[in-house]
């Protein structure tokens, strides 16, 4: 896709500079700016429909689709990328499925530590604790009712 938008914008600069048209004028007519006139003719921005329909009208110019015969190599390059495309999505899809498991367990650990806390110690803990409790009353002065 990327050679597309550059090429379209390597058409819509050399029409411009055939009508003797700055970027400037080109955005006016366009209703649109210059900095988004210099990165479409970049191939940096890809524009929109509406975009694009107002630039070619501003040139005189008009997309016309036609079907194409690709030649054996261009046809190895498509295949090759969409090869590398569908490996890259099932990469992806497994990744965030990798993802997904690692929140759900990230939730899941949280939740524990949550539950942990609103638990008593352990028993040993509180028989030690009762032990301490008795020891320290022990020590208390007595005071007569």
């Amino acid at each position: 896709m990327e050679a597309l938008w550059f090429d379209l914008g390597i058409a819509i600069r050399k029409r411009r500079l055939e009508l003797a048209m700055s970027q400037s004028d080109l955005a006016r007519l366009s209703a649109t700016n210059q900095q988004h006139i210099s990165l479409i003719e970049r191939g940096a921005l890809e524009p929109g429909l509406k975009t694009l329909r107002r630039l070619l009208n501003a040139l005189g110019l008009r997309i016309s689709l036609r079907p194409s015969t690709p030649s054996p190599g261009e046809l190895a390059d498509r295949l090759a990328a969409l090869s590398r495309f569908n490996a890259w999505e099932a990469a992806h899809a497994a990744s965030m499925n990798f993802q997904a498991a690692l929140k759900r367990a990230g939730a899941l650990a949280a939740l524990t530590r949550e539950l942990r806390r609103g638990l008593p110690e352990p028993a040993e803990d509180w028989g030690a604790r009762a032990r301490a409790l008795k020891e320290r009353r022990s020590r208390l002065p007595r005071t007569a009712p």
